[in-house]
């Protein structure tokens, strides 16, 4: 890799922290702004929860302007249309009757949503451009490592910005970078000559949708990614009323999630290598996930367990679970394709990743919109509590119907191979 390589793998890096960082930024102060402008927590959640529903349907988007116009127009557009939505929301300052503030708070969050989705698909192709095949693995890694040190950063970052400068500092801060990215991006970013090879459509999304046991990872995927943001509108909220945390300190304690998901999820690979299977891995993750649940309310009844270090542990414990359910549900569904005798292609492998980011997207955006609404109707405890009941119930339902699919299989398999030997 020479200097003009590195340099530009540098851009894509810092552009996808701070893509990362855009993510997670609101979650720490948003609420308590909405609340104070008589913005329910309900309604706190749709806007949290939009960006998720905007990936799922821009990310497939962002796929189709990558081929037509090329990746280095659309990483820039991204970069610059999250910058525009960052500065906008910090904006919200100034707006004070609730309607107002929560349908603008809604269009901004979509805005940069927007942008968000397409630094992602963008940045994997221009950072492997910087290196060669054999380092390939080592790029992609570096990136993807790079969008998780944003997201575990941006609640601390956010919490601290609000802190020294009010609800503006931490969009305006972030906003000033990705603009500067831009424009370093657009005068220094060199491209070698740009050579297109269609790779031959073999594969089809039905196809992809009817392979054995994908249906039961897209499930399982959807419930671990509604726990991941169930309580994204009312966590702050609520530590900040029976805690008296400030906005800095419930930054750092979300901290803990995303630290124990970015250092767990490299461990639960190697162990999966190692022989443990998908399905009862996610079953582990799902089930450390709705334990969490019954610790971080906790369960009506158990108040000797209220206090910020179970909290803490709790959404370690979170962490440790989702990183569990997410990596194995990818795997699982790329297994699916093998055992569905799909072509083992880059084209399968991008269409699988597709799916598994609008499902891990979808669940979220259920779990924002859902967990804040039995948080207006039943309070903080049972909004938790429920959460666990029905991710432990949920996930036993679903390994015992995989169990089942899996034994059908084989036993059909059996009897065929019988009936041809006769």
């Amino acid at each position: 890799m020479n200097f003009r390589n590195f340099i530009n793998f540098v851009f894509v890096c810092v552009g996808m922290a701070l893509g990362g960082a855009s993510f997670s930024i609101p979650t720490p102060i948003f609420p308590s702004e909405a609340l104070s402008r008589g913005v329910s927590v309900t309604q706190s959640g749709i806007v949290l929860g939009s960006a998720f529903l905007t990936t799922v349907i821009a990310t497939p988007l962002c796929g189709k302007l990558i081929g037509w116009h090329g990746a280095k127009l659309v990483f820039v557009l991204g970069v610059l249309v999250c910058a525009v939505g960052n500065i906008a929301f910090g904006l919200l300052r100034y707006i004070q009757d609730p309607d107002a503030f929560f349908w603008l708070s809604l269009f901004f969050r979509i805005l940069t949503a927007v942008g968000e989705s397409a630094i992602s698909p963008t940045a994997y192709p221009l950072g492997s451009q910087q290196v060669s095949d054999r380092n390939q693995g080592k790029a992609i890694s570096v990136i993807e490592c790079s969008f998780g040190i944003g997201m575990v950063a941006g609640p601390a970052l956010g919490g601290f910005l609000y802190n020294l400068g009010g609800f503006a500092a931490p969009f305006w801060f972030l906003g000033v970078l990705l603009v500067l990215i831009v424009i370093l991006t657009v005068f220094f970013f060199k491209l070698k000559p740009h050579t297109r090879e269609e790779e031959e459509r073999s594969t089809s999304w039905r196809s992809l949708l009817s392979a054995p046991g994908m249906k039961s990872n897209i499930c399982g995927l959807l419930i671990a990614g509604s726990a991941t943001n169930w309580y994204s509108a009312a966590l702050e909220p609520y530590f900040v009323e029976k805690y008296e945390l400030d906005a800095a300190e419930v930054g750092l304690l979300l901290m803990g999630f995303s630290i124990a998901y970015t250092v767990m999820a490299p461990i639960f690979g190697v162990i999966m290598d190692c022989g443990l299977t998908p399905i009862v891995a996610v079953l582990m993750g799902n089930l450390t996930i709705s334990l969490s649940m019954f610790l971080l309310g906790p369960f009506p009844g158990l108040t000797f367990l209220e206090s910020v270090p179970i909290a803490a542990l709790a959404l370690v414990i979170h962490g440790v679970g989702t990183a569990a359910a997410f990596l194995a549900t990818l795997l699982g569904m790329l297994e699916s394709t093998k055992q569905g005798g799909i072509p083992h292609t880059d084209q399968t492998t991008g269409m699988v990743t597709s799916i598994w980011l609008m499902s891990l997207c979808t669940g979220a955006f259920l779990g924002d919109i859902t967990g804040g609404s039995v948080y207006d109707l039943a309070g903080f405890r049972w909004c938790c509590s429920i959460e666990g009941f029905v991710v432990g119930g949920l996930t036993l339902c679903l390994f015992s119907s995989a169990l089942f699919s899996c034994h059908r299989r084989r036993h059909g398999y059996q009897q065929l191979g019988e009936s041809t030997s006769l």
